[in-house]
């Protein structure tokens, strides 16, 4: 069960409200069926990808709506799942998730992360996994992943190994896309919870909401994506206090398979004995490659880049900011 602390309701500000009331709408939205699609149906061929299939599309000639969109039950649900994908993803951006930034695309995927932290005081930090897992998309317009926590080694400064927290739900709502045919853009709604289920030496001990609300826009080869979420504790909010986050992501495609990227993630903790009033920039700079195809609809794309603060100068009390000093980045994604 999650524990409320009670004297969080007497310091409960106006933003807090209005965030955790967009939270439990979004919660709910899950209950509700998915909007039906207003985009065309699109039918995969053998190996092909969402891309292809939007590039043979034609918007003077409209497709008639395949059969397998009327079947009904548990079986026809999974034994078209494949089509109902290609068919989500014939309506949004082609584009390719960032390092970093949370990507406003729906995405079916196996993920992998890896991240090394260098921190100021001599500590270093390997986070394997970082939170990634498997990315389905489960109807036309909906997303659910499925993740692992992460498990991290401290090495230098009081060494440690365990297991992170574990965020255990990723629910993501596509609001409106259009592909690179009809605007190429989109905006996604999406909610988080993360459980305190981590090691005693990298656990949090509460409950984390995160709201958030994702979008891009495309012109040519070049997208920007971007995020903007809340992390809200469930209690002990004197001591973590509710923060704000964003992320905005400069991306490029270039010989078809190589996506170079620049981020810019951001955190402002809006109170909170740690870190109140306090923000925090980083920059970061890499490039995916991919995707290849291994089998049908099987594809591999890996991913390397560097994280560095931009601001604000270091400090130790009470709590390390910036987080970390440096972040070395690499990605696994295999997209089926």
């Amino acid at each position: 069960m999650i524990a409320f602390d009670p004297s969080a309701r007497r310091r409960c500000p106006p933003v807090r409200v209005l965030l955790l009331s967009a939270a439990a709408a979004l919660s709910l939205s899950i209950l509700l069926p998915a909007p039906a699609a207003r985009a065309q149906a699109v039918d995969l061929g053998t190996g092909q990808t969402p891309g292809q299939a939007v590039q043979q599309q034609t918007v003077s000639s409209p497709q008639p709506r395949p059969a397998w969109m009327d079947e009904t039950g548990v079986g026809a649900y999974f034994r078209n799942w494949f089509r109902r994908v290609a068919l989500a993803q014939s309506q949004q951006p082609n584009w390719i998730a960032g390092l970093v930034t949370p990507p406003p695309i729906l995405i079916e995927q196996l993920r992998y992360d890896q991240y090394i932290e260098h921190l100021q005081n001599d500590a270093s930090v390997r986070n394997f996994g970082v939170s990634k897992g498997v990315q389905l998309i489960v109807s036309g317009t909906q997303e659910l992943d499925i993740v692992l926590p992460a498990y991290m080694e401290r090495d230098n400064r009081t060494p440690a190994t365990g297991f992170a927290d574990w965020q255990a739900f990723l629910f993501k709502q596509r609001l409106l896309s259009a592909n690179e045919k009809n605007g190429n853009y989109i905006l996604n709604a999406n909610f988080a919870l993360t459980a305190p289920t981590g090691s005693s030496k990298f656990t949090n001990h509460v409950y984390f909401a995160a709201p958030a609300i994702g979008f891009g826009k495309g012109w040519g080869h070049f997208d920007i994506q971007g995020n903007l979420s809340a992390s809200l504790p469930t209690s002990r909010v004197h001591l973590y206090g509710d923060s704000l986050n964003g992320n905005l992501m400069f991306q490029y495609q270039f010989e078809k398979k190589i996506w170079p990227e620049v981020e810019f993630n951001w955190t402002k903790w809006l109170d909170g004995t740690q870190r109140g009033g306090k923000d925090q920039l980083f920059m970061t700079v890499g490039a995916i490659v991919g995707k290849f195809q291994i089998h049908n609809r099987l594809n591999v794309a890996l991913g390397l880049g560097y994280q560095f603060p931009l601001a604000p100068s270091y400090r130790t009390a009470p709590a390390i900011l910036p987080t970390y000093q440096r972040n070395w980045i690499a990605s696994l994604r295999m997209p089926f």
